[in-house]
């Protein structure tokens, strides 16, 4: 059995999606002036783009945690699931970008997972806001509290 294989870009955004979606309006939205932020791009469903963010402290379970990586001395780095952006415009897609070695091999070797528990993440919350498959009103609240999934119900389909 073949595993489905993911083409998948680590890249930056430009300036201009953060003045589009700035933190006054999309308060959940990950953003602080002069930083950068590195994201895996995927090209899954939707017809857009979902970016995950690479996150250097991550304490929640709706990510991928890149157990064991040097630079995991104070906290666990991964990709963070809840702080996903779902991107229309390629033109607010800015330059690749890198990431450590020990979390690039890690990445790698697990991005079937990291692709599908996207996807899970995103159906969940879109099952849920349809009414297709409500979870409980706590387990919702817990899984989607500080999500940024909820600035982007037009590119889901949700409206």
């Amino acid at each position: 059995m073949s595993k489905t294989v993911f083409d998948y870009e680590i890249r930056k955004l430009n300036d201009s999606f953060f003045e589009k979606y700035n933190k006054k309006e999309y308060p959940e939205i990950e953003v602080k002036k002069g930083r950068p932020y590195n994201f895996i791009l995927f090209e899954i469903r939707y017809n857009c783009f979902v970016a995950a963010p690479f996150r250097t402290n991550i304490k929640h379970e709706n990510s991928f945690k890149f157990e064991g990586c040097k630079r995991n001395k104070f906290g666990t780095s991964g990709i963070d699931y809840s702080k996903i952006l779902i991107i229309e415009d390629s033109n607010y897609i800015g330059e690749a970008s890198r990431i450590d070695y020990d979390e690039h091999s890690i990445l790698v070797k697990n991005i079937v997972t990291i692709a599908t528990e996207i996807n899970d993440y995103i159906d969940d919350y879109k099952n849920h806001i349809s009414g297709i498959k409500k979870m409980g009103k706590n387990k919702f609240r817990n899984k989607y509290k500080f999500s940024t999934l909820k600035y982007f119900h037009r590119e889901l389909g949700l409206e």
